[in-house]
């Protein structure tokens, strides 16, 4: 179960609270086993805090959390990183949040990955557009990507295909 981005990033602190109990309440109803949220570009501290109230009062029961962020060569990820780090630190309680690092079909440079590489890892996505087909007309990954999802599978990562929409 995915949370809306743009509807989280314009919401109050009062609304992101009502809305994550809807968006809980639902997943419990469903026996969803994880609810991805992108990385929140703003409100981290109420974002952090609110989480670390439905951990603490047992909300989420076994429902784990898992932060997404997009892997790419922009400026925009190196702004993930550090709204990741900010976030993490925030948490008080990290047993139910999981990280899911995502390739995109333009990667940086390898200076980049050695960051993300020291983190622990839990999946890995690999959008649709980085696959290319070879010559006998199969999908198959760009060398840079095959080695990124290489030393990620060494440390355990769960790999997750992401269907792009068109």
């Amino acid at each position: 179960m995915e949370l809306n981005e743009q509807l989280v990033e314009n919401l109050e602190v009062e609304q992101w609270r009502n809305y994550l109990e809807f968006v809980i309440g639902y997943a419990a109803y469903l026996g969803v086993y994880a609810i991805v949220v992108n990385v929140p570009r703003v409100g981290q501290k109420q974002f952090a805090a609110l989480l670390d109230s439905y951990f603490e009062k047992g909300r989420l029961g076994n429902v784990r959390l898992i932060v997404r962020v997009l892997y790419e060569a922009s400026e925009r990820h190196s702004q993930q990183w550090n709204h990741y780090i900010l976030l993490r630190q925030l948490l008080t309680s990290k047993l139910n949040v999981d990280l899911m690092l995502v390739l995109a079909a333009d990667m940086p440079a390898d200076m980049e990955l050695h960051r993300w590489i020291g983190e622990h890892i839990d999946y890995v996505g690999i959008s649709a557009d980085c696959f290319t087909t070879n010559s006998k007309g199969h999908p198959v990954l760009a060398s840079k990507h095959a080695g990124v999802l290489k030393q990620l599978l060494w440390q355990r990562a769960t790999v997750c295909i992401e269907q792009t929409h068109p």
